[in-house]
């Protein structure tokens, strides 16, 4: 019966082109995987780059390690706390401008205080009636416009970014004062 035949031969579905496909998804698979393993070893080798997180210390260890000495020409960052800076909260364009004598650390000579203002931090202290900026470090977005190191009866520090902020700093007795400008 030659009808038999042929319905019984041409019904069946070819296959071949599946099995190709299919083993083209599975090579493609393991040369992915293979890249991915390959690249997870050798890491650093391979790609160039550090991939590590770093710890707390770690970044503290590496900022201290960057920042130039009071000694040089810039302006020197202040220093590192595990808390924040010391004083009033920055004044805001919402809130008028602060000003204040905070407690300061330093030695038998004078005062130091953290000032802390919305274009940056700055350090000063006084001895002898005589105000010394120690450091002045930008916010993130500012640069400092104009800085008055001293030591004289007053000094300031200009920041500039997306506002204006002024920080002036004199003595009263062997502590700085200060007045913060926002604008």
């Amino acid at each position: 019966m030659p009808g038999d035949a042929a319905s019984c031969g041409g019904g069946g579905v070819n296959r071949r082109p599946l099995l190709v496909v299919g083993g083209w998804l599975v090579a493609v698979l393991v040369a992915t995987g293979a890249g991915v393993v390959v690249t997870a070893f050798l890491g650093d080798a391979v790609t160039g780059s550090v991939s590590r997180a770093l710890s707390p210390a770690d970044v503290r260890r590496s900022l201290e390690a960057s920042a130039p000495s009071p000694g040089t020409a810039g302006s020197p960052a202040a220093p590192a706390s595990p808390t924040g800076p010391v004083g009033p909260p920055p004044a805001s364009p919402s809130r008028p401008a602060s000003s204040g004598t905070p407690g300061g650390t330093g030695g038998a000579g004078g005062k130091e205080t953290v000032i802390a203002a919305s274009g940056g931090v700055v350090v000063a202290r006084c001895e002898g009636g005589m105000v010394t900026l120690r450091s002045w470090t930008p916010a993130q977005g500012y640069e400092v416009k104009d800085a008055e190191r001293g030591p004289r009866d007053k000094v300031r520090v200009r920041f500039q970014g997306p506002s204006r902020s002024e920080v002036e700093v004199w003595c009263r007795g062997d502590r700085p004062a200060f007045a913060v400008r926002n604008g």
